[in-house]
C-alpha cells in the first residue's frame, strides 16, 4: 500500500465518520512515506469521530502537532505513537493512561472526560 500526504488528507476530507486508522510498516520494496504533521492536523480537522489512531510506524510528527491533535478529537480513545514523537510525556490536563509497547507509546484516554 502506498500513500502520500495528499492521499491521506483527501481521505480525511471525504471520510468524516472515520473512526479507526492504522499506519503500518509497508512491505519491503515499497516506498516508506512518513506520517506528517499535515496528515495529523487534517485528521483532527475533518474526522471528528476518530477513536483510534496508530502512528507508531514511520512518523515525522512533532510534539506541537500531537498536542494540537489530542484536544481536537473529543472521541479519541487510543493514540499509539513512536517513541521519537515525544521527548517527554506532556501534561494533558485530561485523564490518560500511558503504556510502553515494543512499537512505542500507547495513550489511552478516559471516555468519561471526552
Amino acid at each position: 500500500m502506498f500513500y502520500t500526504d495528499e492521499f491521506i488528507i483527501g481521505l480525511a476530507q471525504r471520510c468524516s465518520r472515520l473512526q479507526r486508522l492504522y499506519f503500518s510498516f509497508l512491505l519491503q520494496g515499497y516506498p516508506v512515506v512518513p506520517v506528517t504533521d499535515a496528515i495529523l492536523l487534517a485528521l483532527s480537522k475533518h474526522c471528528p469521530y476518530l477513536r483510534v489512531l496508530d502512528v507508531s510506524s514511520f512518523t515525522q510528527l512533532t510534539e506541537d502537532a500531537i498536542l494540537q491533535f489530542i484536544p481536537s478529537c473529543k472521541y479519541l480513545r487510543r493514540l499509539q505513537l513512536s517513541f521519537k514523537c515525544l521527548t517527554k510525556l506532556p501534561v494533558l490536563n485530561i485523564p490518560v493512561r500511558v503504556t510502553k509497547t515494543c512499537e512505542g507509546l500507547c495513550l489511552t484516554f478516559s471516555p468519561a472526560v471526552k
